[in-house]
This record gives C-alpha cells, structure tokens and sequence, in this order.
C-alpha cells in the first residue's frame, strides 16, 4: 500500500487518536465506537482495548524496535498489530530497514495492509504541507502521536479526537497510580524524559502546527487528555 492510497481514505469519519496515557480511562468508549481507532507501538499492553478493537496501527521506530530483537525486549510488537488485523503506518529512519520490514510484512501475505513512508525526508510531513498549503511542517516527531495525528489529517476524519496524550510520566502517574493506561513501566523510575523543555516544546509546536490546519480546513480538533495536558493552542480544542 502507497502512502496516497490512505488519501481521504476516511472522509468525514470521526477519528479517535490513542496515545499509550492513562488519559485513555478518561473517555466513555461507548461516544467512539464507530470512530475511526489509531493506535500505537505496544497498546494491547492495555485492558482498555479487551472489548474496544482498532483500525490503524502507527509505529515510527528502528527495525529493533519493531522485530523484537533479544536485546530490545525480544517482544515484536509488529505481530500484534498484524494478528489482529489491523492497517499498519509505519516510519522508518533507514531505507535498509524499511525493506526489511517490508520483506517481513510480506511474509505475511499483509502487504496490502501496511503503508511504509520515508521517515527520514519527512515524507507525510510535506504531503500534509502540500495539501494544506502550510508555510512549514511538522517535526519527526518526537511522540509518535504526532504521526498518528497526521494520518487521521491524511485520511480526512473530522471530527480529530486525541486521548492518552498526557505528555508527562510524571504527571500521569501522581494523577491515576500509573505511567500508562493500565500499567507501570518500571525502567522509567523517576525520570520523565517527555518533558525534557526541547521535547516538549517540539511537541507543543507541532500541535499548534495541527490546530492551525484545523481552523482552516474546518476540522474539528479536540484534545480529551486536557486533564493531564492541558493545552492553549488554536484550533485544539480543550474537551
């Protein structure tokens, strides 16, 4: 699959964005049912997804990372997302890699359900500044929300409605117990490497970068994590 074959692909479909926060346990499931669901990276690590399936899987990350090597946790976080159907958007830093990934998915007979897009020519990046006639685009990303937001953008869902985005494991964890929706990650211990001042300043000017795009193309774009990440940007909507 080609990355223009996921073009408005969900017209004026509401979309749900899920981030690996415990913000997650801050929606009704019930109002997102017929969403448009995108996940990420280890999201079945949550019982928040037991009766709750998604549609697309987005993952911006090394080879390692994906294919579970030993010294990376030995866990292959691209089967799952495979076994349980859904579309994968991945991102990858090394042309290498990616053909790798690809041989992988293949392997499968899952190529039809995997787009590959060049991460390291910010390729979804300028495919949305070229359709939405923006000065600039966003960043590689530092949270791979970002990619997930750009893809419910890429595919035409309106309204946009992101969750589990706390932006502080710190702040998560003094608020519901926990660093994620539904567990700890003990390795983390007391650091909080997302907000990091350049971090989350990155992160803050690409949603701002979003919420522009949605005051101009008339999309409806709402941040459900305020809660945790309270946001002041235009066109991202508090609730």
């Amino acid at each position: 699959m080609k990355i223009i074959d996921l073009q408005d692909r969900e017209r004026d479909r509401p979309a749900l964005v899920m981030g690996g926060g415990p913000s997650l346990f801050d929606i009704n499931k019930d109002d997102y049912r017929d969403a448009v669901k995108i996940v990420c990276n280890d999201y079945y690590r949550s019982a928040f997804y037991k009766d709750f399936k998604p549609d697309y899987w987005c993952a911006a990350c090394s080879i390692n990372t994906l294919m579970g090597l030993p010294k990376f946790g030995g866990e292959k976080i691209l089967d799952h997302a495979i076994t349980n159907g859904l579309t994968l958007f991945i991102g990858i830093p090394r042309p290498n890699e990616r053909d790798d990934v690809r041989k992988y998915v293949e392997g499968f007979s899952y190529g039809e359900f995997a787009c590959f897009w060049d991460w390291g020519n910010f390729e979804i990046q300028r495919l949305l500044q070229h359709r939405y006639s923006t000065k600039g685009f966003y960043s590689h990303g530092t949270s791979v929300i970002l990619h997930q937001i750009a893809l419910a953008f890429w595919m035409g869902c309106n309204p946009i409605h992101v969750t589990g985005m706390d932006l502080s494991y710190k702040v998560a964890k003094e608020r519901t117990g926990q660093t994620h929706a539904g567990f700890n990650e003990a390795w983390l211990g007391d650091d909080d490497m997302l907000q990091v001042p350049s971090t989350i300043q990155t992160i803050h000017n690409d949603l701002a970068y979003f919420g522009q795009i949605a005051k101009r193309a008339g999309i409806k774009f709402h941040n459900l994590s305020w809660k945790t990440n309270k946001v002041n940007f235009e066109g991202f909507i508090n609730g």
